[in-house]
């Protein structure tokens, strides 16, 4: 059943977030929104949340579900809907705040402007290019708009910016819950317990099950020579891409995939299963700013990452973690043969926790995005 809220009057600033992708499928910018949320509820900031969703009903009775079934024109019919639900909660907000170049952050923003709301955009990745020349023309239109209309444009990471070569763009790193996120023995015991984990190593991936995420790769590390000797299980969290349902699958069909792949699969509460690991292995192809990432050193696991730019960043700022070339099956699976042969010290584990506590508490984000609303409040 649905969480009823409080009334718009129990509340400082209402802010009406609009996200392009559903929130019962496993992404990062779903979680960046419902966590913020909640988090700015605790300080009076209510909220209305519109997101498309083939089947799920909404988790508050102020958010809108927007049904998208079938492939014809969703991006269409989801913008379109997304302004109707935008104009019809006008009462419950004083702040409009987008998610990602889309066409549903430009439906929506426009009629935020025509509502007279301060508007406001959060790029968390810049999607790739489309091949075919009238696509790429939209996405380039959309993209413009994007960055143009809003009163003010936010990125995830400072990579995400310098892609978007916006100057206006600023940046406001995710933050994540380090109370939630953090090492524990019991949690340890208890899951390793639980899914039949031993003393081996545990390498803890979490996310889409997808090429975006790298799981081809991790599986084609798991059938290495260099990797054959090496007592090891790999507990895989989160869920098969709509678009590449079968990667999982295939891969089991290697003997070696099969004994040392533990699947947990979606779990509600990531952190136990964070703690019973003992390093993370994050081998994306593109990322923004990947919460799986800064959970894992919040629960003190150093992460092997592919270099791209924002993983080589985290890494040199804390002092801890290790890369691989991206996209390369062989460095992959030496790196993580080393990295087993030496051990996780607790040193290691420490300097990791120190990290994600000194830049990427969820409440320091949440404070950055609160006096941003409350300045686009004053000024508008």
């Amino acid at each position: 059943m649905p969480q009823s809220r409080k009334s718009r009057h129990d509340y400082e600033c209402g802010i009406c977030y609009t996200c392009p992708y559903s929130l019962s499928r496993i992404t990062g910018v779903g979680r960046f929104v419902e966590t913020l949320s909640e988090r700015l509820e605790t300080r009076r900031f209510g909220s209305v949340i519109i997101y498309p969703s083939p089947a799920r009903s909404p988790a508050s009775s102020n958010d809108k579900v927007v049904p998208l079934r079938g492939t014809f024109l969703l991006d269409m019919k989801l913008a379109t809907r997304t302004a109707l639900f935008v104009a019809e909660s006008r009462g419950d907000f004083d702040v409009l705040h987008a998610q990602q170049a889309h066409l549903q952050s430009v439906a929506a923003i426009i009629v935020g402007k025509i509502l007279g709301k301060p508007t406001a955009l959060t790029l968390h990745l810049r999607l790739s290019t489309s091949s075919r020349p009238i696509r790429r023309w939209f996405q380039t239109i959309v993209e413009r708009l994007s960055l143009t209309l809003p009163d003010t444009v936010v990125a995830v990471s400072p990579e995400v910016a310098r892609n978007f070569g916006d100057r206006r763009v600023i940046v406001v790193e995710n933050g994540i819950d380090i109370e939630k996120f953090r090492p524990s023995d019991e949690s340890r015991r208890r899951i390793r317990d639980a899914v039949g984990l031993r003393d081996e190593f545990v390498w803890v991936f979490a996310g889409r099950w997808s090429r975006h995420k790298g799981i081809d790769l991790l599986l084609g590390a798991m059938t290495h020579p260099s990797l054959s000797d090496r007592d090891y299980r790999i507990l895989l969290l989160g869920g098969r891409a709509a678009d590449e349902p079968d990667l999982i699958d295939r891969g089991l069909q290697d003997a070696q995939v099969r004994n040392r792949l533990q699947i947990a699969g979606f779990v509600e509460d990531t952190a136990p299963f964070l703690a019973a690991g003992d390093a993370m292995v994050l081998p994306s192809r593109v990322e923004g700013m990947p919460l799986a990432f800064l959970e894992a050193m919040a629960t003190g696991l150093p992460v092997l990452a592919s270099d791209i730019p924002v993983h080589r960043m985290l890494i040199e700022r804390s002092g801890c973690g290790w890369t691989f070339r991206s996209g390369d099956v062989g460095d992959l699976s030496r790196a993580m043969a080393e990295i087993m042969d030496v051990g996780i010290s607790r040193e290691l584990r420490e300097r990791a926790r120190a990290a994600a506590v000194r830049y990427h508490s969820l409440d320091l984000s949440t404070s950055r995005y609160q006096e941003l609303y409350k300045r686009l409040v004053r000024v508008n």
